[in-house]
């Protein structure tokens, strides 16, 4: 989201608004943290909420999420200390309020080309990404991203909301960074 209702699968149904997620995460270093390379496991849970914007700030509970994400990251020396490799593959599972936001059409909405469909809490697809940043100065980066989500397993699968179960997502950015502190906790897995 927002989605709006001048979408083809969601015409006459209302705009979704923006959401926004809080939640812990847990980072696992199954086999160890090294100076350049690392390789994780992060399980977390979500609360999620739509945020009525512009016109208002109401914040309504839209559901739970789980996420689990497989992620590498690799900063190779040879490629002069301003490189950084990534891949995250990741899987998404929600109960069935949150799937429901998205992909139920009660029977006020249904017609014959979008029958009544209700979803189910569970899996809820796969993603794979990767990412290279390149860092141009101490507080300036350039990313490249891209990402594919798999929705073709999904426990929603047969909404006639999804129109396709796959989605690519590219994406280039500037991150600049305001300030970074001198003691850094991890600074004893950067030493050169």
């Amino acid at each position: 989201p927002p989605a709006n209702d001048d979408d083809s699968a969601r015409e006459g149904m209302g705009d979704l608004d923006p959401i926004i997620e809080a939640g812990p995460a847990l980072k696992w270093f199954f086999l160890g943290r090294h100076p350049r390379r690392y390789l994780y496991l992060r399980p977390a849970i979500r609360w999620t909420a739509f945020i009525g914007i512009p016109d208002n700030l109401n914040i309504r509970h839209t559901g739970w999420r789980a996420l689990i994400n497989l992620i590498y990251q690799y900063e190779p020396a040879w490629l002069g200390n301003r490189w950084r490799l990534g891949a995250n593959l990741g899987i998404d599972f929600a109960d069935r309020r949150y799937h429901g936001t998205f992909y139920d059409v009660p029977d006020k909405f249904a017609n014959p080309d979008r029958p009544k469909y209700r979803a189910d809490g569970g899996f809820g697809g796969f993603s794979l990404a990767g990412n290279v940043s390149y860092r141009i100065t101490d507080y300036l980066s350039l990313i490249v991203y891209g990402r594919w989500d798999a929705v073709g397993e999904a426990v929603y699968k047969d909404s006639p909301l999804v129109e396709e179960e796959n989605n690519i997502i590219g994406a280039v950015a500037l991150n600049w960074r305001l300030y970074t502190s001198k003691k850094q906790v991890d600074a004893r897995y950067h030493k050169q």
